[in-house]
């Protein structure tokens, strides 16, 4: 146990010697040795070693970092204050699009919020809302879907299905190899869904 005790002194002073730097290098060059040879060489590596850790030079330009203050004790630390509220800013005035009675651009129905969606079906439904406006109808690539909602091509695949199944979107394939064309119908054509 001793020997073992001695041996770890041994390469705690050999890090001290080489600093923080040269210090992990020689033992992971003294840990190259063989078991038996070990104590030999960190003998060797200790009476080779500098008396003091090397001085680091630094690059012309640069300085060293300077020490931090030290930290103020509880007493004279300053006392604890709450941070002070922002300003709350005025709602802003209507859109043209609101003043003339038209649904806003980012139309979605309240009564979504009672489907029972999983995450994917609201995400994707949300999407669908925000970009048909207020026409409901838009004809995003399924890609371009993905993407947005950040969900993999066959996760919006299977959500726009099971929307389709609540009759809450219909889907139109324009022409062959193009995009679907969505509508978003109303929530009063909407289909219960029996709960799970």
């Amino acid at each position: 146990m001793s020997a073992m005790k001695t041996y770890l002194e041994g390469v705690a002073r050999l890090k001290s010697a080489y600093g923080p730097v040269g210090g992990p290098m020689m033992v992971r060059m003294l840990e190259g040795y063989p078991e038996t040879e070990r104590p030999q060489a960190l003998e060797k590596m200790l009476a080779e070693a500098p008396t003091a850790p090397p001085e680091i030079e630094l690059p012309p330009g640069w300085a060293p970092t300077p020490a931090l203050p030290p930290m103020p004790t509880p007493a004279e630390a300053p006392a604890w204050r709450p941070a002070e509220a922002p300003e709350v800013e005025a709602p802003e005035a209507p859109t043209a699009d609101q003043a003339k009675g038209r649904p806003p651009r980012f139309w979605m129905p309240d009564a979504m919020f009672d489907q029972g969606l999983d995450p994917h079906e609201f995400i994707v439904c949300a999407f669908l809302c925000r970009t048909a406006g207020k026409s409901r109808r838009c004809w995003p690539a399924l890609a371009t879907i993905a993407k947005a909602c950040r969900m993999k091509r066959i996760s919006v695949i299977r959500a726009v299905a099971r929307l389709e199944e609540r009759g809450m979107v219909t889907r139109q394939k324009r022409g062959f190899r193009g995009t679907n064309a969505y509508t978003l119908t109303p929530p009063e054509q909407w289909r219960a869904q029996p709960s799970q």
